[in-house]
């Protein structure tokens, strides 16, 4: 998979098996379809993020770390967040 141009620190394959988020030190965030091999979406975000997860029905996505962030994983759009939720070293 091309696309980050820093080291990979996070990843997160959903519940079906077919999408695969991961979580770059370029500060994005890339949604990927397995099965066509491409990318469906990025996000940039100007803070640090150390972990991504999938929901367990794969409709949401969170990434934490200076913040804890919930995504529509269809899209990449925000839902919530919550400020100063931790520390990444």
């Amino acid at each position: 998979l091309n696309g980050h141009t820093q080291a990979i620190t996070g990843l997160a394959i959903d519940p079906s098996g077919t999408r695969l988020a991961t979580l770059g030190r370029d500060r994005t965030l890339r949604l990927w379809d397995v099965t066509r091999v491409s990318e469906v979406w990025q996000i940039a975000f100007n803070q640090r993020a150390a972990c991504v997860a999938f929901s367990h029905d794969g409709q949401l996505l969170y990434t934490a770390g200076e913040s804890l962030v919930c995504r529509d994983a269809s899209n990449g759009q925000e839902k919530w967040r919550v400020e100063g939720a931790g520390t990444v070293a």
